[in-house]
């Protein structure tokens, strides 16, 4: 059984029972906020409490007595002001996992799905919240692939802005081919610090970074070669880390450059 037929199933034999014992009523089932408070939790105690006047515990409790509980169910309990909390055993959830049903419910019909993860700024480390983010949407496109849809992985990738004409000043200035080659994104983003250290001394140097950031937009061969270089260079060191995680792989790196010859198109 998958995980929308045991909620569906669990949903009608509560109803069966409250309409046994009070009155006809909708019940739902939904996932506690907290996970020690189990799998499926409902609030028809409450409800039912509320119009027959009783103390809701005390409700959750008749409740529970006239409940038989399917196989799938491990633990039912109350919790709080009443609270039904329902634990699923683990001989279940082995089984789900094991029959390659979806825990999500998504529809098993192949759809075309984009999942967008990870996306890091190119001449920086990954942060925590980008391994969070790479692990969260690989798994995700793992899980929506195997049930049948076609994904497509993106990582839109931070290459594009003004942060990068100060990056490319601050190379042609105090920068070294063969030591940003040695370790690419520690030194470069050593330049772009220096960058902004020498800027709090001297002002003109945020003006010369945005010069530095236009003459790119306007297609300066030396910049744009420059650029090309930096984003390259900082994919490689980026992959060495998606490699070391294990089993994350993307369809594409559009990243905020492959909207630039769209930009003007967009804003008229």
């Amino acid at each position: 059984m998958n995980f929308i037929s045991v909620k569906t199933e669990l949903q009608n034999l509560v109803s069966q029972v409250v309409e046994k014992l009070f009155v006809e009523k909708e019940v739902e089932l939904s996932a506690p906020s907290d996970l020690s408070h189990g799998d499926l939790t409902t609030n028809i105690s409450l409800q039912v409490a509320a119009e027959y006047k009783k103390n809701p515990r005390e409700v959750a409790e008749e409740i529970i007595n006239e409940l038989e509980l399917p196989d799938f169910v491990a633990k039912v309990e109350v919790a709080g002001p009443g609270f039904i909390n329902f634990t699923f055993s683990d001989s279940y959830l082995i089984d789900l996992l094991t029959k390659k049903e979806s825990i999500l419910e998504v529809k098993t019909q192949s759809e075309k799905i984009i999942v967008e993860y990870s996306s890091p700024n190119i001449a920086k480390p990954l942060g925590i919240h980008h391994l969070l983010s790479t692990a969260i949407g690989q798994s995700l496109s793992n899980i929506l692939e195997e049930v049948g849809n076609e994904i497509q992985r993106t990582n839109y990738i931070g290459d594009w802005g003004t942060q990068f004409g100060k990056l490319m000043y601050a190379y042609k200035e105090w920068g070294d081919e063969e030591t940003v080659k040695s370790d690419p994104i520690p030194e470069l983003l050593q330049l772009y610090v220096e960058f902004h250290n020498k800027a709090e001394e001297d002002d003109t140097l945020e003006d010369k970074g945005r010069a530095e950031f236009r003459k790119l937009e306007e297609g300066d061969e030396e910049n744009r070669k420059l650029w090309e270089w930096i984003v390259e260079i900082s994919k490689q060191e980026i992959k060495k880390i998606y490699e070391l995680l294990g089993g994350i792989h993307f369809d594409n790196y559009n990243g905020e450059s492959y909207l630039e010859d769209r930009l003007e198109k967009i804003l008229e």
